[in-house]
């Protein structure tokens, strides 16, 4: 049996405030917030553009298992930092088969969403989650280019906004997709249109998370619950069983209780 790589977690940011100079960087083990500090003394700092990221080292190039940007620019290093950054997150996966001469996409979608977080001394500890399926499934054939970004325009419009029934332009709502990973920030600054002119709305983040790997972490299984189901969905087309319709209900639900360890991996 193959050993599993050792797993990295890292923060990138941009300081776009601090009080004084620092000489000392201090990582508050009950949270995971990096601290500041000149000469031992705590300095007030202001971040932006602040990104956790998962990895491991190959021999070619390291591999992200997934990527959380963190709009309220904390710096709490944490895998569990979306628990506290988004009211609810979904998850989309697009996958692409050609089948007699037709270039099938499908895109299968599931949501987690969080129902409760225990705090003890302000410090979270434990988060009840509820993971489903979403009943979107959304479908395309011989799309031009990458249908990817096609298929989030319609999973944020016609999906989300219309079909989750506690949806609110008020609702912090984390997006995980498994491409496009060099563009993400841009996507998320809106100095990049997702498809066409399409901007990504300004109560939306897109999260980063690969379906081939990661299976310990909430992110990825979201987004490998996705990627089985498209797979799914196209054999049935090949089988010439699918329905035609664009939205069909799925049928895959599980829920768990997930311990919260604030900065260890």
């Amino acid at each position: 049996m193959q050993k599993k790589k050792k797993r990295i977690i890292s923060q990138s940011f941009k300081i776009a405030e601090l009080s004084k100079p620092a000489n000392q960087i201090d990582i508050d083990l009950r949270t995971g917030e990096l601290q500041f500090l000149a000469d031992g003394q705590p300095v007030t700092m202001r971040a932006e553009n602040v990104v956790t990221t998962v990895h491991f080292d190959r021999k070619t190039k390291q591999k992200v298992l997934n990527v959380t940007p963190q709009p309220s620019a904390s710096t709490r290093m944490s895998l569990f930092s979306f628990l506290e950054e988004f009211d609810v997150l979904f998850a989309i996966d697009t996958n692409t088969r050609t089948i007699n001469t037709d270039r099938h996409s499908v895109a299968a979608m599931s949501v987690l969403e969080i129902q409760n977080l225990t705090k003890t001394d302000g410090v979270l500890r434990k988060a009840k989650l509820n993971i489903n399926m979403f009943g979107a499934l959304i479908r395309g054939k011989n799309m031009p280019g990458n249908p990817e970004n096609w298929m989030w325009k319609v999973a944020i419009e016609d999906g989300i906004k219309k079909l989750y029934p506690k949806y609110s332009d008020s609702l912090r709502i984390g997006l995980i997709v498994d491409s496009n990973l060099a563009v993400l920030p841009e996507y998320n600054a809106r100095t990049e249109p997702i498809f066409e002119s399409y901007f990504l709305p300004p109560n939306f983040t897109l999260v980063y998370a690969t379906a081939d790997g990661g299976a310990e972490y909430i992110l990825n299984r979201l987004i490998r619950l996705c990627d089985k189901e498209a797979d799914k969905q196209l054999k049935a087309i090949a089988e010439g069983k699918a329905a035609n319709e664009i939205f069909t209900k799925l049928d895959q639900h599980e829920q768990i209780n997930y311990p919260f360890t604030a900065f260890p991996l």
